[in-house]
C-alpha cells in the first residue's frame, strides 16, 4: 500500500479506511398493496393508478465510516433522494376487486471495513498501529417492481 509519508512526530498520526465488497445482488423491498379497485361490471374493466413518491439510495455499517468513502468505493451516491411519478394499469375481472402493489427493487453490495490508525509516541520512529474492522451495506434503487392481484 502506498502511504503518506508524514513527520513522525509525538502525537502525530495517519487514518486509513479500507473497503472491500464481498457480495454483490439485487434485492427488493415490498411497499405492498399501493391501490384497489372493484368492478361491478359484467365485462372486464381497468385499474390505473398513479403516484409521486420518494425514492433513495441507503447505506449502513456498524463502524464508523463517512458515506464518502463508501460512496467513492461502490460508485453512487448512497445518500441519493428523488421524487418520481409512477402510473400502472391493472385488468379487473367481472364482479372481482384488482389490488396493485409496489417493490423497489436495489443493486445491493455488502461489505467489510477496516479503519488503521498509525500514532507516533513520544520520540519513537515506529508508531503504534490500532485496527478497527466492522461490516455495512449499500444499496442503489434501480426500478419499481409491479404486481397485481385479484380477489
Amino acid at each position: 500500500m502506498n502511504e503518506p509519508k508524514i513527520e513522525t512526530r509525538a502525537g502525530s498520526s495517519q487514518t486509513f479506511t479500507t473497503i472491500d465488497i464481498y457480495n454483490r445482488y439485487d434485492g427488493m423491498t415490498d411497499r405492498g398493496e399501493q391501490a384497489s379497485g372493484y368492478n361491478g361490471k359484467n365485462n372486464k374493466d381497468t385499474l390505473t393508478f398513479g403516484k409521486s413518491t420518494r425514492i433513495s439510495n441507503s447505506w449502513g455499517a456498524d463502524i464508523g465510516i463517512s458515506k464518502n468513502d463508501v460512496s467513492a468505493k461502490v460508485g453512487y451516491n448512497v445518500t441519493k433522494q428523488d421524487d418520481t411519478t409512477w402510473s400502472y394499469t391493472a385488468e379487473v375481472s367481472p364482479k372481482k376487486t384488482t389490488h396493485i402493489g409496489l417493490k423497489d427493487c436495489y443493486h445491493v453490495q455488502q461489505f467489510t471495513a477496516t479503519i488503521t490508525t498509525k500514532t507516533w509516541i513520544g520520540n519513537s520512529t515506529t508508531p503504534s498501529v490500532k485496527t478497527r474492522k466492522g461490516k455495512g451495506f449499500a444499496q442503489q434503487w434501480y426500478k419499481f417492481h409491479f404486481y397485481s392481484w385479484e380477489t
